[in-house]
């Protein structure tokens, strides 16, 4: 198996900019964002189409982010002018205080329900994350161990400004057996402290471009330079799918496949390099779907609950 030439950075989201620097590190700026079209919908966390995984990465990417780099945070509009003074209504004020707070709370509860699950304030590590029992499980490997790191949005330097609403930061792990580098997992933590708008968002996209695949879209053959051999959704997650492609002419590798998957207010890329010349797609996506599964698993029982 050969790689890209090691030149310090590695393949981003799809449309954007290589990651430099460590295995899966997203682009200042640009957390994961595995799905979407040309133009991001309003309101969107992440704007563009992202970029996907490269094969594997000689540095390690969520897979992943997409959207434009961070601009400056949008500056907070000056007060209004002063309106004529009048009575003092102090129990209404307390009143209406006290009724806000009751129905912003029961509209956080609801929002929570709909994504199924308490949100993520915090994400496991590398190790924690892909334990020996789970990494025993990708073909071929001998001795996989996992290693990777957390990046916060406030690490890479840049505030939350359009198109990067809601992300906060990115695990980065990459699965070194030997001199290869099989298995790539990344996984974004977005907002958790908004009554599950973030969560809904990611569910609500990652629902779209499965409906995009049923209907035999796919973005890898639009950007012309990938053909889908085969894909089908993941039981890992609220919504997620697996798809294997093949590259025209950007490498010698014969395939890739990549699971994308979104669990409450986290969302995960898994980029695995097929090693063989000869596999069968099903099997493959089989493997995808159970390791995202692993990982999920470890995910809710090694990550901080809010």
């Amino acid at each position: 198996m050969t790689h890209p030439p090691n030149d310090g950075s590695f393949p981003g989201p799809p449309g954007g900019q290589p990651f430099p620097g460590h295995p899966g590190r997203p682009q200042p700026g640009r957390p994961l964002r595995p799905h979407g079209g040309p133009e991001p919908r309003p309101g969107q966390p992440h704007g563009g189409r992202p970029e996907w995984p490269r094969v594997p990465p000689a540095q390690p990417g969520h897979g992943a982010p997409g959207g434009t780099p961070p601009q400056q945070p949008p500056a907070s509009g000056g007060p209004g002018r002063p309106g004529p003074p009048g009575r003092r209504r102090t129990g209404l004020v307390v009143g209406g205080v006290a009724a806000a707070l009751l129905l912003m709370t029961s509209f956080g509860v609801v929002a929570w329900n709909l994504v199924d699950g308490r949100p993520y304030a915090g994400l496991p590590t590398c190790r924690e994350l892909l334990p020996s029992d789970v990494l025993d499980g990708i073909p071929d490997a001998d001795r996989p161990r996992a290693e990777g790191e957390y990046v916060s949005a406030d690490e890479f330097g840049y505030g939350a400004g359009e198109g990067q609403e809601g992300f906060l930061g990115n695990l980065s792990c990459e699965v070194a057996d030997g001199e290869e580098r099989p298995v790539y997992v990344n996984a974004s933590l977005f907002e958790y402290e908004d009554g599950g708008e973030a969560a809904a968002d990611r569910r609500q996209s990652m629902e779209d471009d499965l409906r995009d695949r049923e209907e035999g879209r796919h973005w890898e053959e639009e950007d012309g330079v990938a053909a889908v051999l085969d894909w089908s959704p993941v039981s890992a997650g609220e919504a997620g799918y697996a798809v294997v492609y093949e590259y025209d002419g950007y490498t010698d590798e014969e395939a890739v496949g990549t699971v994308f998957f979104v669990t409450v207010n986290v969302e995960v890329v898994v980029s695995y390099s097929i090693p063989a010349a000869d596999f069968d797609e099903a099997e493959v996506l089989g493997f995808l779907d159970d390791f995202a599964r692993q990982v999920e698993r470890r995910l809710s029982r090694e990550g901080e609950r809010a």
